[in-house]
């Protein structure tokens, strides 16, 4: 009876442990911008802390970061919009085993225009996003009932508006393009100082970058560019919280007056 209960009880454990290591794998993707469309300009050095780079926000606006925001033409000196870059970062995600895993990558998109935002006015001439599907032609009398504005997120407002700032993106050029872009990440780590309370601490030396050189895509000003590329072993392990410290801009012998850079994240499978 005894070597029965031991058989049963060995058994159980290999199926309950084989089930811990087969279950569901999701990829988990995290952004490192506080929004989408972030505007690179030539001989420039965006990161966090800077003003005045124009960006989308989750809700759809366009805006200067840390700027006074511009409602239907009017400055607004009690709103002011926030960082384009995700200062706090993103937080690392272990496998099974507790491992900060070497599958984490970088994926950048740029210079895809459908993501911008369309504002346009109601009946009383005020400004605003359209979020989802108009009903009855209202409050938009000439857009069709199917019409979408803004499809990357959710509005805080109701389902078909969010008030509109009247900034507006640059024209891209369709030549092709020899600029060269500039990503660094800088790695840190995470304490918590209550139940809700955390503080970061960045390292200045634990850090990564990478280049992509227009030259060799050869790529059409109208045709948006997709960029992977993983992360280093030894960076992830250095913390467990990453953020973009700075995007630069180095100006080519046929370069673009800017691009547009659509989203930035972190994806990990986990």
């Amino acid at each position: 009876m005894n070597m029965k209960k031991l058989i049963v009880l060995l058994t159980t454990g290999l199926a309950l442990s084989s089930f811990g290591q087969t279950g569901i794998i999701n990829y988990n993707e995290q952004s490192l911008l506080n929004g989408w469309n972030l505007v690179l300009t030539n001989g420039m050095v965006l990161a966090p802390g800077v003003t005045n780079q124009l960006f989308t926000t989750t809700e759809g606006q366009i805006v200067y970061s840390l700027t006074n925001q511009t409602i239907n033409g009017i400055a607004n000196t009690n709103i002011v919009a926030a960082d384009a870059f995700n200062t706090g970062g993103v937080m690392l995600r272990p496998d099974a085993n507790g491992d900060y895993n070497a599958n984490a990558a970088i994926h950048v998109y740029l210079n895809n225009t459908n993501w911008i935002p369309v504002a346009v006015t109601n009946s009383q001439g005020q400004w605003f996003v359209a979020t989802a599907p108009t009903t009855n032609g209202y409050p938009f009398q000439n857009l069709s009932p199917n019409y979408v504005g803004w499809p990357l997120a959710s509005s805080a407002y109701p389902a078909w508006q969010y008030p509109a700032t009247t900034n507006l993106y640059p024209l891209l050029p369709s030549g092709l393009t020899t600029n060269i872009l500039t990503f660094t990440f800088q790695s840190g780590w995470r304490y918590k100082l209550g139940n809700t309370a955390s503080v970061t601490v960045w390292s200045p030396t634990n850090q990564f970058q990478f280049t992509w050189d227009g030259s060799l895509m050869q790529t059409p000003g109208g045709q948006p560019i997709s960029i992977t590329t993983n992360l280093p072993l030894a960076f992830i392990q250095g913390g467990n919280v990453i953020r973009c410290s700075s995007v630069s801009t180095t100006v080519g012998s046929n370069a673009r007056t800017a691009y547009i850079l659509n989203a930035l994240s972190v994806g990990q499978p986990q």
